[in-house]
């Protein structure tokens, strides 16, 4: 996301699309930055939490429906908001990696919050 921020290369959003789309369906399906992942995790010896899997799954198609997009704007010729969603791409990945803050697995939880009122004021 950032290389396509700096250059505008569509194959770069295409190929973040297509990684996401197997981590949307599968908390375990292997990608090419999963694997990478786990090599760095494996070979710094980092604490590998574990997590609930429904967070991470919902983080992942907002990274795939972020990813397509930043394609689809590319392709309708609204460059700008292309590059303004790849950053925000780009944001949400650096609060993950840097803070271990992810963004969409708190909207997840606030989204299951407010199912969970709606439930109760319909009983």
């Amino acid at each position: 996301s950032l290389a396509y921020s700096l250059t505008g290369w569509l194959a770069l959003p295409i190929l973040m699309a297509l990684d996401f789309l197997p981590r949307a369906y599968s908390v375990s399906a292997p990608s090419a930055m999963r694997l990478v992942a786990t090599w760095l995790i494996r070979t710094l010896r980092l604490d590998d939490p574990q997590v609930n899997a429904a967070p991470k799954l919902f983080s992942a198609r907002l990274g795939a429906g972020m990813s397509w997009a930043v394609v689809s704007l590319h392709l309708a010729g609204a460059p700008t908001a292309a590059r303004i969603t790849s950053i925000a791409l780009i944001l949400c990945g650096a609060l993950t990696a840097g803070l271990s803050l992810c963004l969409g697995c708190k909207l997840y939880s606030v989204l299951m919050y407010l199912r969970g009122l709606r439930r109760q004021q319909a009983h």
